[in-house]
């Protein structure tokens, strides 16, 4: 006797962001800040120090202390996710693909991030100017009076790739990860170091790295960061050089709530009965670019 029988739905593995990404590893910013109309702060992250001989002239300078710390500023931007799904022509038919939409744009946050902290593409596109403010900024571009946020690859970098002889030259991850976190520590007044590298890279010096709480760590105790996020690129957003980077604290505000599409602006393909449904949240991160380094890197191709 032949019979069939109707496949049951279940539900799929929930998105869920990946474990040991960028906002894992920053500040969260002043929740009494209104950070959605940009943020600005006069940084208190470089280094730099004096000793004195006790009843002498004689003295010695260590680090940034003749540098003067610039105020740096950032704008907002929105993180979007769309997802299509099933249209029954009520409620129930919404239902389904709005709760997709958020948990795949709450997984994706810290990738999103992530990629325009590395690159900047999205405000260098879309430069703002800062109103009522003035001074010597750390990230003004490109011109007087207009801004994109700071981000790893922009202009103005401390490149410690070197053979040590004053000659860039790509170096092996791990001393490129000396490198960088010897350089970075040096600038940085306290708080935390995080070493940015792309997932190809970390997996190279996995070995010399502890986990804690989530967290890889050096053994000078510098966070390292490897988002998916990451792509890797050098200076100017150059494809064909990989590199890592060296920052001080991160600041990042994100929307604690989601902003989906409801029925009455749902966009229906009515050939299809499919529903079209979009989910966003506002996020903004902030750092000093006076602390950033960065190495080439020749990662093994075996």
């Amino acid at each position: 006797m032949a019979f069939s029988l109707a496949p049951g739905h279940v539900e799929p593995p929930p998105a869920e962001p990946q474990r040991g990404g960028l906002l894992d590893h920053v500040t969260p910013g002043d929740p009494g800040a209104d950070w959605r109309k940009g943020v600005h702060t006069y940084p208190e992250s470089l280094a730099g120090y004096r000793l004195i001989q006790a009843c002498s002239t004689a003295h010695l300078e260590r680090g940034a202390l003749a540098t003067t710390p610039r105020p740096v500023a950032a704008a907002p931007f929105v993180i979007q996710a769309e997802v299509t799904g099933p249209f029954t022509g009520a409620n129930a038919g919404l239902d389904y693909p709005a709760g997709r939409a958020e948990r795949q744009l709450r997984a994706v946050t810290s990738q999103a991030v992530a990629a325009e902290f590395w690159g900047g593409q999205l405000t260098a596109q879309d430069d703002y100017t800062l109103l009522a403010l003035a001074g010597d900024w750390t990230n003004p571009q490109p011109t007087t009076g207009h801004y994109t946020n700071p981000y790893l690859t922009a202009p103005g970098l401390l490149d410690v790739s070197t053979d040590g002889n004053g000659t860039s030259v790509a170096l092996s991850p791990m001393a490129a990860l000396g490198e960088v976190e010897a350089a970075t520590r040096e600038l940085v007044a306290g708080g935390p170091v995080l070493i940015h590298m792309p997932p190809s890279v970390v997996n190279e010096v996995a070995w010399a790295l502890e986990r804690v709480d989530g967290r890889l760590l050096t053994a000078a105790g510098s966070l390292v960061v490897a988002d998916s996020g990451y792509p890797g690129d050098g200076p100017g957003n150059d494809a064909t050089e990989t590199w890592i980077y060296g920052t001080g604290p991160v600041v990042a505000w994100v929307e604690s709530g989601v902003r989906t599409t409801d029925l009455a602006n749902a966009v229906v393909d009515r050939r299809t009965n499919e529903v079209l449904v979009r989910a966003e949240r506002d996020a903004l991160y902030l750092f000093d670019p006076q602390t950033r380094t960065g190495c080439s890197v020749s990662p093994s191709t075996t």
